[in-house]
Parts: C-alpha cells; sequence; structure tokens
C-alpha cells in the first residue's frame, strides 16, 4: 500500500510540473490582454451610449464658430495698410486626458471660409523695386498699388490642443492652440507672395452650457498667416481676432 501510495504522489506531482509553465504563459497573457471593451450598440455606431467616435472609442464633441478681425494692421510696400479679416469653422474635439479640474482636448478644425480684405494684387512699376516689405516704412517715392480687393481661401487646421479648466462646472475656461494651412484664390498679401500660406493661433475661450448637450464658446485668438518663405516675399499678417460659436456634445 504504501508504494502504491507514493506512486500515486509522484504522477501527481510530474502532472503538476508539467501544468506549471503552461499556467505561468496563460496568466502572463491574461495580465497584457486589453480590457473588454464597452457593450457596443448597432453595427458601426460604437460603444451603447455614445455618439460619433474615433477607432479608439473615444467620443468627438462637433460644433461651428465664425471670427472676425475688422480693421487688422498689416505690412506693406507701402508701410502699414489695414484689413478685415473672417473666418467659418467646424469645429471637432475629444478628451484625451481627464482630471478632477482640468482636461486636455485634441482640436482639429476646418475652415470652410476666410476672407482677407484690400489685399493688393497689383503694384506699379516703381514698387517692384521694393522686393520687400519694411515695417514702419512710410517713404512711398511713387509707389502705387493699382489694384486691392478681397480675397477668399479654404484651410484645416489639423494641429490642435486645449486645457480645459472646471471640466465638470456649467461655466468652463480653455485655453489652447492650433496649427494648420489656408489656401487662397490669389496670393496673401502681396502679389509676389503665395496663395497657400501656414497658419498658428493661440488663444482662450470662456464656455457656457446652454442646456442639455449644448455649450456656447466666446473668446480671443491671435492669429499669424505666413507663407513661410516659400514667396519671393513673404510679409506676415498677424490679426487680434474675437470668435463666438456652439458646439454639442456626444
Amino acid at each position: 500500500m504504501s508504494q502504491r501510495r507514493a506512486a500515486g504522489r509522484l504522477v501527481r506531482r510530474r502532472a503538476l510540473a508539467g501544468w506549471g509553465p503552461a499556467a505561468i504563459v496563460a496568466l502572463a497573457a491574461a495580465g497584457l490582454a486589453p480590457p473588454a471593451r464597452a457593450q457596443e450598440g448597432p453595427a458601426g455606431a460604437g460603444p451603447a451610449g455614445a455618439g460619433a467616435t474615433d477607432s479608439a472609442g473615444r467620443p468627438w464633441q462637433l460644433g461651428m464658430w465664425v471670427a472676425a478681425a475688422p480693421n487688422s494692421a498689416f505690412i506693406t510696400r507701402l508701410g502699414e495698410w489695414r484689413r478685415d479679416f473672417y473666418m467659418v469653422g467646424v469645429r471637432g474635439e475629444r478628451v484625451l486626458a481627464d482630471g478632477a479640474l482640468a482636461r486636455l482636448h485634441q482640436v482639429v478644425e476646418v475652415i470652410p471660409l476666410a476672407v482677407s480684405t484690400n489685399n493688393v494684387d497689383q503694384w506699379d512699376d516703381v514698387c517692384q523695386t521694393r522686393p520687400k516689405p519694411q515695417r514702419g516704412s512710410t517713404t512711398t517715392d511713387g509707389c502705387t498699388a493699382l489694384t486691392s480687393a478681397s480675397v477668399y481661401g479654404v484651410g484645416l487646421a489639423p494641429l490642435g490642443l486645449e486645457l480645459r479648466l472646471l471640466p465638470r462646472r456649467a461655466v468652463q475656461l480653455g485655453f489652447g492652440v492650433t496649427g494648420g494651412a489656408l489656401l487662397f484664390t490669389r496670393p496673401v498679401p502681396d502679389p509676389e507672395a503665395t496663395r497657400f500660406n501656414f497658419t498658428a493661433d493661440a488663444g482662450g475661450a470662456v464656455l457656457l452650457r446652454l442646456g442639455g448637450r449644448r455649450w456656447l464658446r466666446v473668446g480671443y485668438r491671435y492669429h499669424h498667416t505666413s507663407n513661410g518663405g516659400t514667396g519671393r516675399v513673404n510679409p506676415g499678417l498677424n490679426a487680434h481676432v474675437a470668435y463666438a460659436g456652439v458646439s454639442v456634445e456626444p
């Protein structure tokens, strides 16, 4: 009997020894596996209860805004001129990091319409000898702008971040930056500049909950437009932009 019991214990030990490595691998795989996804709704709808989502299941908040910078100064071959600058934008944002006092949002904006007035289309022959505008220049030497008119553009700003303070309150503060480009119908702001221009802006906004999932956004942006030296001249355009818009949470 004692020999049988000893043989039985030996068999069980060998069996456990054989399962040991497999059990360790299984446990490690279970620990590295991604967390289970939320229960999905109808096909293509993403997690149940969510609105528009990306591939990671993070919902996008969508909105629209209008912006204006009247009487903005810019530099020409004649010195300082003035223009009006307007934009209409469609905004998408999603939460990247969430905390009790602040949230970090990714921001993407599409600009279906941008308008810049008083854009120089043609200089006379004297002006052609001034290839680079000079800030603060007041001497004209007979240089004349033959024509100037409004110019129109479209754009995209795919690089954006916003830090949202007090994210669980009905009144919130947002501070953000965006980067992208605008393509105009004619060179901006000089006929020897380029139609394609890079953009960058930084600013802040106050957000007010209107009720339900709707939000009102009112803010300020310092907006910069430049061809980055890709044109024969690159005066650059800066504008103090006021804007307002609405958005809907998912």
